[in-house]
Order: C-alpha cells, then structure tokens, then sequence
C-alpha cells in the first residue's frame, strides 16, 4: 500500500526547488573532519563530494538521520542541532519534507532502509512512517 501511495504522497509535498544551497548529498563519518577544541570535538570540514549538488538542506540530513542513526532520536537531535539555522523535524512540514527527499535519495532502494525499523511493517501510511523515523527528538 505504501509503494502505491508514494507518487501521491510525492506530490502532495511543496518542496520549494528554488533552494539552491550546495549538497554533499552522503553525510556519513568518513566524509567528515574533526577538530579538537577546548569545548570538544567539532566538525570542520567535509570531503569526499562524488554526490555534491545543489538544493534543498534538507536532502542532506537524509542519510544521517535515515541510515546511520535509526530510530536513535538523541543523536537524530544532535545532527539536526548541529546543523546551522536547521530547524527541528518537529516544526511545519519539514518531516514530511524529510520523508520526501528519504523516497527519492539516491542513496538506495528504501525498502533497505525501511528494514532498519522492524516497526515500519505495521505502517499503513507514509504519515506513520514519518512519525516512526523522525519522532518527537529528545
């Protein structure tokens, strides 16, 4: 049911295509450098830009969100507060955008992802598997 109800879902999102902010397109750790400072480990830049494009910042938290920390609301909480003036998936409809950029990321076929959350198989609508994803981030 799910399957047949993405190109809906899909088109029922307002994403804004006007955004043209640059994409690494593959967060992950590797891609990243750290720096030691008196306040901690802190990210200082980012390599390895083979998926780099331009858009929406969004479509970038994908991957760290989706992939690498499922169903871990703290460290989702953290990628989303690490990211400059990112809001929380908790506010207007930027799950629903998140939820969007998740079904047409190049990053693989979602039903791979989607198995990353035994819960998933009892969703019936994309709005519970955005709520299963992306929860309340403590």
């Amino acid at each position: 049911a799910l399957r047949e109800d993405a190109p809906r879902f899909l088109a029922q999102q307002s994403l804004d295509r006007s955004i043209r902010a640059p994409l690494h397109g593959d967060l992950a750790p590797e891609n990243l450098l750290v720096q030691r400072r008196d306040s901690g480990w802190h990210i200082s830049g980012m390599i390895d830009f083979g998926n780099g494009m331009v858009g929406d910042p969004l479509f970038d938290l994908v991957a760290p969100t989706v992939v690498l920390a499922p169903a871990q609301r703290t460290v989702a909480g953290w990628i989303f507060k690490g990211y400059d003036g990112m809001p929380s998936p908790e506010t207007g409809p930027i799950r629903d955008h998140l939820m969007a950029y998740t079904l047409i990321h190049p990053m693989g076929d979602f039903s791979t992802s989607f198995s990353l959350y035994p819960a998933a198989a009892a969703c019936r609508t994309w709005a519970q598997v955005t709520r299963l994803i992306w929860p309340k981030l403590g």
